[in-house]
């Protein structure tokens, strides 16, 4: 068996094409439901933009009266304080009206705990193909508070 000392693994390390994984510079994740207008709907999502200024990620919403689900995959993560926006293309739906429509939705997250007010999310808005809009150039405000589940946003 070899051993390999700290200055070895420093040097081995620092050697060209040696992968480096740097923390994402953002990231929001998070899972729950809310009631909507007496429709329960689950969602979860997990965005990061990393050093290089890419952002990625997945969400998927369900509404379970409508037996309508959306996945989505995110290309753009704008992180301001607790705040989150997000924004991508619809890639599968239960209604195929909705595949390849640009969305856009927002979070907040407000601290852990049973003291702390409840985290909250905007609806997810649906735009055509090819809207244009995104996170970098739509503000939109997180307004419904979760019922279950938890927010995070780095």
């Amino acid at each position: 068996m070899k051993k390999f000392t700290l200055p070895a693994l420093l040097c081995a390390a620092l050697l060209p094409g040696a992968a480096l994984a740097l923390p994402p510079v953002d990231q929001a994740t998070g899972s729950g439901h809310i009631t909507l207008n007496g429709e329960n709907r689950t969602f979860s999502f997990t965005a990061k933009t990393d050093i290089d200024g890419t952002s990625s990620g997945e969400a998927q919403l369900q509404a379970r009266q409508a037996d309508n689900r959306l996945h989505m995959n995110i290309d753009c993560l704008v992180v301001s304080g607790n705040q989150a926006t997000m924004s991508g293309t619809v890639t599968q739906s239960t209604d195929p009206a909705f595949e390849n429509s640009d969305f856009l939705f927002a979070v907040e997250d407000n601290g852990e705990g049973k003291k702390a007010p409840p985290d909250r999310l905007s609806l997810v808005f649906l735009f055509g193909t090819g809207s244009g809009v995104n996170c970098q150039n739509t503000a939109i405000a997180p307004d419904t508070d979760i019922e279950r589940g938890n927010i995070q946003v780095h």
